[in-house]
């Protein structure tokens, strides 16, 4: 493990160093003045996400930076890659069917150690705002051989803070493309999920059972179930790492 970061970190300084000497003959026959760019994350199309960041420079090597992310419903992407997180089955089975949307906000402000704004290795401190919907149904045996479903839905709601490390390089007289190597964030989490139906006392016994065999990492989960249906709230810790690769348009 440690062999593989540092071969990234090598292989980090060596494309860095080309990329400036690159951006510098560009600048010697091409240079632009203005101050934007809009780009769009690539790589967050893998997770069903549209990932588009504005970035004005307001000093010689500052920028600021705003990120909005749109993900689409459906199952949760890259599960299979979180089983062992997750460590429990029946969980691990509910989140299979699991259908989930979200929407993303980060604003950044970037810190270019190059010669100039947009060019370079740069340091990100941010924060994030991120607020998830979901829906699942719980099921239980009601008779032997036949079951009974339970919809719930509700959301999930999260502020976390942390910094980004990457580079971004030019690549013609307006493109750019940015390296996010990686930007671990931290911060806490609360939500709710419910839903209504009528419900028997055995029902009732047997969907509390249900919820109450849920293992969420991280989170807290409290739940009340009753005649009238059920509804869970949850908080806790939480935690995310940034990545990608962007194109970007300056103008």
């Amino acid at each position: 493990m440690k062999k593989n970061l540092l071969l990234l970190f090598l292989c980090f300084i060596v494309l860095s160093g080309k990329a400036q000497e690159f951006s510098s003959s560009l600048d010697e026959v091409a240079p632009v003045d203005t101050q934007n760019i809009i780009k769009i994350n690539m790589m967050a199309f893998a997770a069903r996400n549209v990932s588009l960041q504005y970035e004005r420079a307001i000093g010689n090597k500052t920028t600021l930076a705003a990120n909005v992310n749109f993900m689409t419903r459906g199952k949760l992407p890259f599960l299979s890659q979180f089983e062992s997180i997750i460590d429990d089955d029946f969980t691990y089975q509910y989140a299979k069917t699991f259908k989930v949307s979200g929407f993303l906000f980060t604003p950044e402000v970037r810190f270019y150690l190059g010669q100039s704004a947009f060019r370079g290795f740069y340091i990100a401190p941010f924060v994030r705002y991120s607020t998830y919907k979901g829906d699942i149904n719980l099921e239980i045996e009601v008779e032997q051989g036949r079951t009974d479903s339970f919809p719930i839905s509700g959301r999930l709601n999260a502020f976390s803070g942390g910094f980004s490390l990457g580079a971004q390089w030019r690549l013609s007289e307006h493109f750019y493309l940015d390296w996010m190597i990686m930007g671990p964030h931290f911060g806490f989490s609360n939500g709710k999920f419910s839903g209504s139906k009528d419900l028997s006392e055995y029902e009732i016994e047997e969907y509390k059972g249900e919820l109450s065999n849920f293992d969420i990492p991280m989170l807290k989960v409290e739940y009340v179930v009753n005649d009238k249906g059920a509804t869970a709230r949850f908080k806790g810790p939480w935690a995310g790492i940034r990545t990608g690769f962007s194109l970007g348009y300056r103008f």
